[in-house]
């Protein structure tokens, strides 16, 4: 598969071999919302689409009046995959880049390894600001410091040494606060350059409301992404016991009073 941008000429062949890597591939679509090759595809796959002709008006879809909303992705659920530690099976390549962007944001956030430590408390052996190596942890599951940044070499030996899963016991509030901070702000910048770019597709585009995804699942910080499009449209899927809990809190049907 062949890169069609490239802004970083001396990673070209990596993010390629990368891109062939078919046991990551679903891992590897997380990394659209960083990696600028991927985001630039998936707007180019977009942009094909909404320049579609309606069949019926003769109108692209970018422009059609019929097209009352726009929709980013639909059931992304990238913050519950994120979250959940699905970026670990992505290739090496794309977990990189992902790290150094977690390094960049507690650089800007903190300005130092001092400052760093004071707010989280301690860092974990092996862990260093100016060498790339703090670990995106915790995650919403326990998991072994190894898995956690397993690429990068001068760490990987002390990270071994870590005794048990990394969780949110073994960290404060603050560092757990950090990574969903900086997973947010990373999702929520990408769907802003999305919708920048979608705007300037057709009349359509640019005057209907944008929606940046329709999933949720229970996600506070999920909600808070989709409010920062144009307009809110969320499913989240309720089943079981669930349905039967809200059925008991609403209580049963009442008839309708009869008409005078």
């Amino acid at each position: 598969m062949a890169a069609k941008r490239s802004d970083d000429p001396a990673t070209e062949n990596e993010w390629i071999a990368a891109m062939r890597e078919s046991s990551t591939a679903r891992a590897n679509a997380l990394a659209a919302v960083w990696d600028p090759r991927l985001e630039a595809a998936a707007l180019a796959r977009g942009r094909r689409k909404a320049h579609h002709p309606n069949l019926h008006t003769g109108l692209r879809l970018a422009d059609d009046p019929n097209v009352a909303v726009w929709e980013l992705t639909n059931e992304q659920w990238w913050m519950t995959a994120m979250m959940g530690g699905r970026w670990q099976t992505a290739a090496p390549f794309f977990r990189r880049q992902l790290l150094a962007r977690w390094s960049a944001f507690l650089s800007r956030k903190y300005g130092s390894e001092a400052a760093l430590t004071a707010a989280w408390g301690f860092l974990f052996p092996g862990e260093d600001l100016g060498h790339g190596s703090v670990l995106l942890a915790p995650m919403a599951s326990p998991m072994a410091a190894v898995k956690l940044n397993d690429t990068n070499p001068e760490a990987l030996a002390k990270f071994q040494a870590i005794p048990g899963p990394i969780g949110r016991e073994q960290c404060r509030a603050a560092r757990a606060s950090d990574v969903i901070e900086f997973l947010l702000d990373t999702l929520i910048a990408h769907k802003k350059r999305c919708a920048a770019e979608l705007k300037t597709w057709g009349k359509s585009c640019r005057l209907a409301p944008l929606v940046f995804d329709t999933g949720i699942g229970q996600s506070i910080q999920s909600q808070y992404m989709l409010m920062q499009g144009d307009a809110v449209a969320h499913d989240s899927y309720m089943e079981g016991v669930q349905t039967q809990a809200l059925a008991f809190l609403l209580g049963p049907r009442q008839p309708a009073p009869a008409l005078q």
